[in-house]
């Protein structure tokens, strides 16, 4: 079953892309906060970079690549190596938008 935090972000970055950006923010934020509260350090680093990817089609990328870069640390620090190089990708096409 799909974990709360996970179907949260998922369901942020639909609606970011259908341009529901108030609605997609709302569920991104709570994505990372439900996934902050576990010890779930992976997960909780692929939720930021959904939220980044949320903020990004937002046109928001400097916020963005802030949470990008979080989640590297979160990555880099549970030595999450394919992580760590999908969240440099996403955080390297930001500093490119």
């Amino acid at each position: 079953m799909m974990q709360a935090h996970s179907f949260r972000a998922l369901r942020a970055k639909i609606l970011a892309h259908r341009r529901a950006f108030h609605e997609a923010e709302t569920l991104a934020r709570e994505a990372v906060e439900l996934a902050a509260a576990t010890d779930a350090v992976s997960q909780h680093a692929h939720v930021l970079l959904s939220y980044a990817e949320v903020l990004s089609l937002e046109g928001r990328a400097p916020q963005a690549r802030e949470l990008s870069s979080e989640a590297i640390r979160l990555l880099e620090g549970k030595r999450n190596l394919a992580g760590s190089r999908q969240a440099h990708a996403q955080l390297s096409s930001l500093a490119s938008a």
